[in-house]
C-alpha cells in the first residue's frame, strides 16, 4: 500500500513583504513625500503672493482718479452727443414690454425681442397654441397704445416639438 502524504497548511504565516526585504525603502518613500510636501507649500506660498500683488495692482489701475475740470465738461459734452445720436431710436421699453405683456394670453409664449435697426421696430419671436390664439394675440397687441403696426412674417407648425405654432412678427412703435 502506498502511504498518502498529507499537506501541511499554515495560513497564518507572514509572506514576504516590501518592508522585509528592503526595510530603507519605506523611509526612501516617507522622505520623498515630506520633501513633495514642502515643496508644494512654497509654491502654494508663492502663487498666493503673485495673486495678492495682481489684486493689489488691479486695484490701483481701476481706482477712480483725479479729473480736472476740462475732462468732466469733455466727458459730459460726449454723453450729451451720444445722447442726441441715439434719440431719434430710441425705445420706451417699460411701455413696449406692458404692450407685449398685456397682450399675452395662457396660448401665447413670447419668446424673444429684440430691436430692429433704427427703426422703432421690435422684433417678436414666439409659440401659439393654435393659428386662432395667434390671431387674437395679433388684434389684442396692434390695440394696445403705443402699437403702430403689427406685422406677421411668419409662423410654421412646431412639428416635433409639439403642437401649436412658432411665430416671428414685427411690432411697429409710435413715437
Amino acid at each position: 500500500m502506498s502511504r498518502i502524504t498529507v499537506p501541511e497548511l499554515d495560513f497564518s504565516r507572514p509572506q514576504p513583504v516590501l518592508g522585509r526585504v528592503a526595510p530603507w525603502a519605506g523611509w526612501l518613500l516617507l522622505v520623498a513625500a515630506l520633501v513633495f510636501a514642502g515643496w508644494l507649500a512654497a509654491d502654494h506660498a508663492d502663487r498666493l503672493a503673485r495673486r495678492d500683488a495682481a489684486e493689489l495692482q488691479l486695484r490701483r489701475a481701476l481706482a477712480p482718479q483725479a479729473r480736472s475740470a476740462a475732462d468732466a465738461s469733455a466727458l459730459a459734452a460726449e454723453i450729451r452727443y451720444a445722447d442726441a445720436a441715439l434719440e431719434p431710436g430710441r425705445i420706451p421699453w417699460e411701455r413696449v414690454f406692458a404692450a407685449i405683456e398685456g397682450a399675452a394670453a395662457a396660448q401665447v409664449a413670447v419668446l424673444r425681442m429684440h430691436p430692429r435697426g433704427a427703426a422703432r421696430e421690435i422684433h417678436v419671436a414666439g409659440e401659439a397654441a393654435d393659428a386662432d390664439a395667434l390671431s387674437a394675440y395679433l388684434a389684442r397687441l396692434g390695440a394696445r397704445p403705443g402699437v403702430a403696426r403689427v406685422r406677421l412674417l411668419g409662423h410654421q407648425p412646431q412639428g416635433a416639438a409639439g403642437p401649436g405654432l412658432r411665430f416671428e412678427l414685427v411690432v411697429e412703435w409710435a413715437s
